[in-house]
């Protein structure tokens, strides 16, 4: 309630997080404002007034950040001046990153509707209405991935749908049906890799989907515990699990190369060269060797991540739940 979220002690969990571009991290670090920190200075460059919450996560492309607010407003800003180049009403708020698809920018909204927008004016150009959820669903998911004309989103219920970048238009949709469990979101890094589209779910599937030929099918899938996210690099898949497994795939086999449990709910990864970097929903964290997945050092703050950690200047940043930031040397 308003009146006692004025008194309590403590603040409200940011799930939206923050990100860097030009050695400026962007992101709430006050109530009811937005700013850009100069990392390098320790100073902060520019301040907005927010018109609700930030819930989605920011987006930086080229120079600029996309900020989506609770109340529906997404806004283009000048990442070094905090310029607001222009800024839209949607139908519901931003609820995942968004992308870019030549010069359309690619939003899904809570509600399920996706938005073609013009990048550089923010005029709509087209809208496709994916359904709004009819249940219970869990916050975010994986950004849309664009593939030779197409833009494939993720729905709550776990179903696929490729539309077209030009015009908005259905091209095909598909549902690899797992199980009865209650949540199939599509969680973590939607990857395109040789014609096939490797998908993660709540659910525990895993799998790649073909997108050659007129019908799609799952041309290989594994069935694991309750997954959070996962995340791509140099032909391998690392996912996340409710549990706290982490998991190693190579792709181009199927075959798992390891598993490690980190002892949390494996909420957030990142992939360097050498190490994965692993947070845990409850502020467990873990640096974890690519190889074998042997703990290479673990610590836990005890605050909630509750978005993704950033790398910057040898470092990897860690922001949790209520606004404090934990930085560790690479």
């Amino acid at each position: 309630t308003p009146v006692r979220d004025e008194i309590t002690p403590l603040l409200p969990s940011d799930p939206a997080g923050y990100v860097i571009n030009s050695d400026v991290m962007i992101g709430a670090f006050r109530k009811d404002w937005v700013g850009g920190l100069s990392l390098a200075e320790a100073k902060y460059l520019w301040w907005i007034k927010a018109p609700a919450s930030l819930v989605a996560p920011p987006t930086s492309i080229g120079s600029w950040v996309m900020l989506g607010f609770r109340d529906g407003t997404l806004m283009k800003v000048e990442a070094v001046s905090g310029k607001v180049v222009w800024r839209v009403n949607l139908d519901s708020f931003v609820n995942r990153q968004v992308v870019l698809a030549g010069t359309r920018l690619i939003v899904v909204t809570a509600a399920q509707n996706v938005y073609g927008l013009d990048f550089q004016t923010g005029t709509n150009q087209w809208i496709f209405d994916g359904g709004f959820p009819d249940e219970l669903t869990m916050r975010g998911g994986a950004a849309p991935v664009v593939h030779t004309g197409k833009v494939i989103v993720g729905l709550h219920t776990g179903e696929l749908i490729a539309l077209s970048v030009e015009t908005g238009k259905l091209q095909w949709r598909y549902n690899p049906s797992y199980n009865e469990a209650r949540f199939h979101n599509i969680v973590g890094q939607l990857v395109i890799r040789n014609e096939k589209l490797y998908l993660t779910r709540f659910d525990g599937l895993v799998g790649a989907v073909s997108l050659n030929g007129p019908a799609r099918e799952l041309s290989w899938q594994e069935k694991l515990p309750a997954l959070i996210t996962s995340v791509f690099r140099e032909g391998r898949l690392y996912l996340g699990a409710v549990n706290g497994d982490v998991y190693a795939y190579d792709l181009a086999t199927g075959r798992q190369i390891w598993r490690t449990n980190i002892g949390d709910s494996a909420a957030q990864l990142v992939a360097a060269e050498e190490l994965i970097y692993v947070a845990g929903a409850n502020g467990r964290l873990a640096a974890l060797k690519v190889g074998n997945g042997a703990f290479h050092w673990v610590d836990d703050i005890g605050g909630d991540i509750a978005s993704a950690p950033l790398i910057y200047d040898k470092q990897i940043i860690f922001p949790t739940g209520l606004r404090n930031l934990y930085a560790y040397s690479l």
